[in-house]
């Protein structure tokens, strides 16, 4: 997903910065550098396990719950000579959560993995909408009848389903897990 993600940066760059554009015209992609290879296959992603050398591996799966990141995690965690980097919003009760505020261990795979890495953290990175862009969002539909909650921090979630119904006099449901939805 992150390599399609990429394409799409590419396709928009008159979008992005003046920088970025720049940087496009003059070397054709946005993310066209020296030594950049994207690990297309999971057998690709595995070789990169195998590195002695030193690797910077971008990784996708936002809070660690899933996806390549969770083999990553369990053959490079545990080495002190590495290093994680957290770049956005990790929600409560997510592994990339627990790591952020200071976990020791992670079960992964059947097994408890020691946390040696340094953990550091970049905010303010998030690809989410804020909630008047997501009010904006809504007023655009014509006709809208159900409104589900199902992303975010529940305090969060309770506030922004006010804001709808403040909004557009419009009732909101918060699913709860497992919740089975009809549409």
């Amino acid at each position: 997903m992150a390599i399609r993600a990429t394409r799409v940066y590419n396709k928009y760059a008159d979008e992005l910065s003046v920088f970025c554009q720049n940087f496009l015209k003059e070397n054709g992609s946005v993310f066209d550098f020296p030594h950049l290879k994207f690990a297309r296959t999971r057998e690709d992603s595995m070789k990169i396990n195998e590195i002695q050398s030193g690797a910077i591996i971008i990784a996708g799966s936002g809070m660690c719950n899933g996806g390549r990141i969770l083999h990553h995690f369990k053959h490079n965690l545990w080495n002190r000579k590495n290093a994680v980097m957290f770049v956005g919003f990790q929600a409560k009760g997510t592994m990339g959560r627990n790591i952020v505020e200071g976990a020791k261990w992670i079960q992964l795979y059947h097994e408890k993995i020691k946390i040696n890495a340094s953990i550091h953290t970049i905010n303010g990175f998030s690809a989410h909408a804020d909630q008047a862009e997501l009010l904006e969002w809504i007023e655009n539909f014509d006709k809208l009848d159900n409104i589900y909650l199902i992303h975010g921090e529940e305090e969060k979630q309770i506030v922004f389903k006010e804001a709808i119904m403040k909004k557009f006099d419009k009732r909101a449901h918060i699913v709860e897990s497992r919740e089975e939805i009809y549409i």
